[in-house]
């Protein structure tokens, strides 16, 4: 992975509305970040990082 898709990726995480998005998925701001994510390039970095450190 290059490192602006690390970059990225660490922005998605330690941002903290992706956070409580990611910890309250039910609510209002969890389902707008949700459709948000379909095109964010930093949420798409963040879930390549989070698969890559699964393996």
């Amino acid at each position: 992975m290059g490192k602006v898709k690390n970059l990225f990726g660490t922005v998605c995480e330690n941002c903290p509305l992706c956070k409580y998005a990611r910890n309250n998925p039910d609510t209002p701001i969890g389902k707008i970040m949700e459709w948000h994510g379909k095109w964010c390039p930093a949420w798409q970095a963040y879930l390549e990082t989070k698969e890559q450190e699964e393996r």
